[in-house]
């Protein structure tokens, strides 16, 4: 009996009859994110997360967080913008960003790895990549380079 993943999904394949096979793209076994918590699992977490385009993903959370799930950045006023807090004026945030890809207002759940990754892919579902300053401000692109050698 040989077995493939396809996806999250196994395919038991028996005296070359396949029994189940639901997706297109085969995985082999080094592709599953082994669960280390070091830099190399995030970014196996992040290939599998946004498969269509994970180089640019990776360089944004790189751009936003330096691909520290503990990163906090807050947010102040300043004549009437909204901007990063400067230096000692934490206490004057009206609001936080939280995680790999530093999600507004982020519950409890999204503050883990895992559900920094689901609220990163809802938004990427609904607007792309337009949500995040780093993307839009053109910030990832100075990570770029690094963020393909990690994805091969």
């Amino acid at each position: 009996m040989k077995k493939t993943i396809f996806g999250l999904l196994c395919v038991f394949i028996i005296n070359n009859d396949v029994t189940y096979a639901v997706a297109p793209k085969v995985l082999t076994m080094s592709q599953i994110c082994p669960n280390t918590g070091d830099k190399e699992y995030i970014v196996c977490k992040i290939k599998e997360t946004f498969p269509e385009e994970p180089d640019v993903m990776l360089a944004i959370a790189i751009a936003e967080s330096q691909l520290n799930n503990d990163a906090v950045g807050y947010n102040c006023y300043y004549e009437g913008k909204s901007t990063s807090c400067k230096k000692g004026d934490k206490h004057l945030a009206w609001s936080s960003d939280s995680g790999l890809f530093q999600i507004h207002k982020a519950s409890e759940h999204e503050k883990t790895l895992e559900g920094n990754l689901q609220a990163a892919r809802k938004l990427y579902d609904k607007r792309n990549k337009s949500p995040w300053c780093a993307y839009t401000s053109g910030a990832y692109l100075k990570y770029l380079p690094e963020a393909r050698s990690m994805i091969e």
